[in-house]
């Protein structure tokens, strides 16, 4: 176990505090010594309550990265959250729950394009899933789950529209006439 605690001090970069007392920690360094514990014990299992509220950019990213390389591992991860930024960018199903009634079971993919769903149960779009929604009318693909994603449609849009450019100030072929023959 003294190696386990080890291993995850170093994972989340905690070795320096390793000796502080929790409440001298600012409150990302608590999430993370909270997560070290979980991960060190071992479990098959982590569920986790709205995980990144109160962190900043940086350190939700971190901490995400902890959580899905332990999914990689083959563990579980169950996600309580209504940030639907972590449901696109990490989820790989998303269930979605009012007053004890199961709303939508499938995929993020399939719940962000659910607006309905969304509205009756208070949860909004990621906003990089919004701006390619906004863009779909200037032919953009709609429904982009993460930048990456919404970065390679972009791509690709700028890529159909140059080859389109091209093509239309290529000069038009001159009728050849052979003549009858």
């Amino acid at each position: 176990m003294t190696q386990r605690v080890a291993d995850a001090l170093d994972r989340f970069r905690l070795i320096p505090y390793a000796d502080m007392p929790p409440a001298m920690l600012g409150f990302g360094q608590r999430r993370q010594v909270a997560l070290a514990a979980m991960i060190a014990a071992q479990p098959k299992a982590l569920i986790l309550d709205e995980p990144t509220g109160g962190l900043d950019w940086r350190s939700q990213q971190e901490f995400m990265e902890i959580v899905a390389n332990f999914n990689t591992l083959g563990r579980t991860v169950v996600l309580v959250t209504h940030d639907m930024r972590l449901v696109a960018e990490y989820a790989t199903r998303a269930i979605v729950l009012l007053n004890g009634e199961r709303l939508f079971d499938g995929t993020p993919r399939q719940l962000l394009s659910h607006p309905a769903i969304l509205e009756r149960a208070g949860l909004t779009l990621p906003p990089v899933t919004r701006l390619a929604n906004r863009l779909s009318i200037y032919g953009m693909t709609p429904n982009a789950l993460t930048p990456a994603e919404f970065a390679g449609a972009w791509q690709a849009r700028l890529l159909a529209c140059k080859r389109r450019q091209k093509k239309a100030a290529r000069p038009a072929a001159k009728e050849h006439v052979d003549g009858g023959r």
